[in-house]
Order: structure tokens, then sequence, then C-alpha cells
């Protein structure tokens, strides 16, 4: 069996990766609707990118690095949609690093 991040490259057609030396693994650029739960407050983001060990997104509102939030999202791919737990490792305006914890 292929990993997540395999099958996900899969997926998309063999999306471009974005290395970079602090990733565990290889991004895909993805863009999906996020739903972002943090502080009890329900918030609408969108994906940029995402890999096997996190998920960049667009945000228009104020997170903290290495506050905890709950990431919603559905692939379309006819999966239930996934509900990842991750933390802010890190911000440029209004674009988040997000790496999951599970």
């Amino acid at each position: 069996m292929n990993t997540w991040a395999e099958r996900l490259h899969l997926f998309f057609g063999g999306a471009k990766q974005r290395p970079s030396e602090r990733r565990v693994g290889p991004r895909y650029r993805l863009e999906l609707d996020v739903t972002v739960t943090s502080r009890g407050r329900a918030l609408r983001a969108r994906s940029n990118d995402m890999g096997s060990d996190g998920m960049g997104i667009y945000l228009s509102a104020d997170l903290g690095i290495g506050e905890e939030v709950l990431l919603e999202y559905e692939l379309g791919d006819g999966s239930p949609p996934k509900k990842v737990r991750g933390s802010v490792r890190d911000r440029n305006g209004n674009r988040y690093g997000i790496e999951f914890l599970e």
C-alpha cells in the first residue's frame, strides 16, 4: 500500500512538491475549504498546500504561534471529512503553517 503522501500525490495527478528542510515530507499544492476551530470559534480558511506533516492555510484571524487548532476538511475524493489536530508553526501575514499533531 502507498503512503498517505504518495496517495495524495497520485490523487492530485502528481502535483508539484514544495521542498523545505524543516518539513518531514514534501508538500503538495492543494486548495481546499478548511474549518479551523480555535478557542471555541469555528473560522473559515483556505488551504494552499498539504503534506503528511502539515498544511498551509490562509485565514483572516489572529492565531498565536504554538496555538493548538482543529482542522476540518474534505479531500473531494468521496472519503469522509477529515478532522486533524494541529499546532501553528509560523505565520506570514494571513498565511499560517500548521503542523499536524496526530
